[in-house]
């Protein structure tokens, strides 16, 4: 897989990227985490509020699956592009399911025990979905922080 954009400074393996894209500008990539667990990353550039941001507990991520869970730097920078910054929610938490088909390709035992009824398999097309609906914010963020900056201006 030919990735041209920065990883976050966690994602060690390239191997371990599963998707990645683009939304309202917004970089973002799925990882897996081992035994069939995923992770998602979304990156913000410098001008953005959410710039090395740190309070993981902030109501503005709190919609996102169980919270973000882990922000930190790009891995390299880029000269001609602004450092970045991801925020990522990992899918192994007690109400995450693991997804048997990513264990399954990367040659992982699945932990078979009794799963519970508030565990939820976590997809890919999960992850993906709470990425875009991610981006969707950081970008309408933006959007609030202009027009204060315009009203206040």
């Amino acid at each position: 897989m030919t990735i041209e954009i920065p990883l976050p400074c966690c994602v060690d393996r390239l191997c371990d990227v599963l998707s990645f894209g683009r939304t309202f500008g917004h970089f973002w990539l799925t990882a897996h985490m081992g035994g069939g667990y995923i992770a998602g990353y979304m990156r913000v550039i410098e001008n953005h509020p959410w710039y090395r941001f740190t309070e993981l507990d902030h109501e503005v991520f709190s919609e996102q699956h169980t919270g973000i869970d882990w922000v930190g730097c790009d891995r390299m920078l880029y000269p001609d592009w602004a450092e970045g910054w991801w925020l990522a929610f990992h899918c192994n938490h007690e109400c995450d399911w693991p997804d048997e088909t990513i264990a399954r390709e990367y040659g992982c035992e699945i932990d078979h025990g009794y799963r519970q009824s508030y565990q939820l398999v976590r997809t890919l097309d999960y992850v993906e979905g709470v990425l875009v609906t991610f981006a969707q914010e950081a970008n309408a963020e933006i959007a609030i922080q202009e027009m204060k900056r315009k009203r206040n201006g």
